[in-house]
């Protein structure tokens, strides 16, 4: 799921990623995980390698990188429409790392390679179009007049900004920048970023600090992962850099309700190589439970969504897993 991303302003080394389930690496315990029940509930072959999958009303969306398309599935996970693909048009796309699918089943998308943001539907008419002045890497949609965007500054600085589409104006989120003004923080802490109604969320694959972000009170609350971890260290070679020798603390992350779900990396000795579901509460960053995700037919967890409150879809290769979670 972490692709090489620019080549553009700097020649980016790719990251040294180390997909290792269930890695041991160090680490403090902050607490014992307490582990609930996961039920089975189907297996779902999938045709074509999809990945960010996201449920919305009656339909599931997912993006498919090959082909750089956005398809629409039916309750039954079969293809019932797509949105774009691969070219330099408004209505295709180069590198798609985030998007957000909301009202009359229109996509927010944020294209990496391209740098812009659009708003397209599925019958491919396209109503905002913007390339931006600076390389965005991804960001979330707020509405039809502000974006937050995540890119890289000057000496690899991780930047978060209110972008304003009316004025095309970037406005710098400071509270958050304060928390990344080191160099080469962008490789650091590069992450996910995730919504839930006015709260916005940040999952760094490599070190341990997240945060939640109130887009209305500008509040910004600092989190950190189950399992603590030293800040990655960043090395140069040649023109480039890389992060030395950083595993993902993280394989993926979403909001279930009012938990973040975290597809943990780092497992649990008594468990084998089994990745670990970490939930933690929105409202206060604490830690609550944990479920054991299976190994399924000698695959391991990868991308995960939610379906309803309590059904999650699991990515397994090339199956989709849907779990029931016992919740509190």
């Amino acid at each position: 799921m972490n692709n090489s991303k620019f080549g553009k302003a700097w020649l980016y080394v790719s990251y040294a990623l180390l997909f290792v389930s269930g890695c041991k690496i160090g680490g403090n315990n902050k607490e014992e995980r307490n582990f609930k029940n996961l039920q089975e509930v189907e297996i779902i072959t999938l045709d074509l390698p999809l990945i960010r999958f996201q449920a919305y009303r009656d339909f599931v969306f997912a993006y498919e990188y090959s082909n750089k398309s956005l398809f629409k599935l039916d309750p039954s996970f079969q293809v019932i429409d797509t949105l774009g693909g691969w070219g330099d048009g408004p209505k295709e796309n180069l590198l798609v790392r985030n998007y957000h699918v909301f009202a009359d089943y229109k996509a927010a998308i944020f294209d990496t390679e391209k740098s812009t943001f659009k708003i397209q539907d599925f019958s491919d008419s396209v109503f905002y179009y913007h390339k931006f002045t600076k390389n965005v890497e991804r960001g979330v949609f707020l509405n039809e007049d502000l974006l937050i965007t995540l890119s890289s500054g000057s000496k690899m600085k991780l930047e978060f900004d209110f972008f304003d589409i009316k004025k095309s104006e970037f406005i710098p989120i400071k509270n958050i920048n304060k928390l990344y003004d080191l160099d080469y923080s962008f490789l650091i802490h590069e992450g996910k970023l995730l919504q839930n109604k006015n709260m916005v969320v940040f999952t760094p694959y490599f070190s341990d600090q997240w945060f939640t972000f109130d887009t209305k009170t500008k509040e910004l609350n600092v989190g950190k992962y189950l399992k603590e971890f030293p800040i990655p260290q960043v090395k140069q070679i040649g023109d480039g850099f890389m992060l030395d020798e950083a595993p993902d603390l993280i394989i993926d992350s979403f909001i279930l309700g009012n938990y973040l779900a975290i597809i943990s990396n780092v497992g649990e000795r008594k468990l084998g190589e089994n990745r670990i579901l970490d939930l933690y509460n929105i409202s206060d960053l604490s830690y609550s439970h944990s479920y054991v995700l299976p190994e399924i037919n000698d695959a391991i967890p990868d991308d995960g969504f939610v379906l309803s409150d309590s059904k999650i879809g699991i990515v397994y290769e090339d199956e989709l897993v849907i779990f029931k979670l016992e919740l509190d």
